[in-house]
């Protein structure tokens, strides 16, 4: 991380000191801004009941909901507007199904072909698997709170979502356990310079 370390050449001995860094940006001079949290939803009970209790207690909500082509699209996006409506709370949607309709694979949650078959003895198991999600979800809305930091709309921007829950973290999902949550906390450290302004919020 971020440390200096002091070797005398004479003893052989080092001295480890950690800073904390200052980057350089043209126009990110710091803000006084109220906090923001930005909530990845998905419509459902997890991200739904997190927005839920975040507004309650006094968080500025955002609710951000990505379209990546999932056969639940238009009832998770009229999930996300109600909720949003409800709590009175901005939404973003992010369309990502350029994308995921651009790769090779074809998951039963995105391919019209291939029906969802993951109830009972399969229920919450990665065979409804799409490539590399939640990572990429995390990481555009890590950027985007590293945006909203730089452009001196806020100091400090609270992220959280249904994967910070762990509540599949038994049915195999590895992008729903607590190894995953440790590497994005690397990932903000080290991938954004307004990494410090970030924070995970499980809640």
């Amino acid at each position: 991380g971020y440390t200096i370390i002091e070797t005398d050449l004479e003893s052989g001995f080092q001295f480890k000191k950690k800073y904390k860094p200052r980057f350089l940006h043209p126009y990110w001079k710091g803000s006084d801004g109220p906090p923001k949290a930005l909530v990845v939803s998905s419509g459902g009970i997890d991200s739904g009941l997190t927005a839920f209790i975040l507004s309650k207690i006094g968080y500025e909500v955002e609710l951000i909901h990505f379209l990546y082509g999932q056969k639940a699209m238009q009832a998770e996006e009229w999930a996300v507007r109600q909720l949003s409506k409800y709590l009175g709370c901005a939404s973003r949607f992010i369309d990502l199904q350029p994308f995921y309709k651009s790769l090779p694979e074809k998951g039963m949650l995105t391919s019209p072909d291939i029906a969802i078959d993951s109830g009972g003895d399969l229920i919450k198991s990665t065979i409804a698997w799409s490539s590399g999600r939640n990572a990429v979800f995390a990481s555009m809305t890590m950027t985007l709170a590293e945006s909203m930091i730089t452009s001196n709309k806020t100091s400090q921007v609270f992220i959280s979502a249904g994967w910070y829950q762990l509540s599949e973290e038994t049915g195999g999902y590895p992008d729903n356990s607590f190894q995953f949550n440790e590497a994005l906390e690397s990932l903000k450290n080290y991938g954004y310079i307004a990494g410090s302004g970030i924070k995970f919020l499980p809640v």
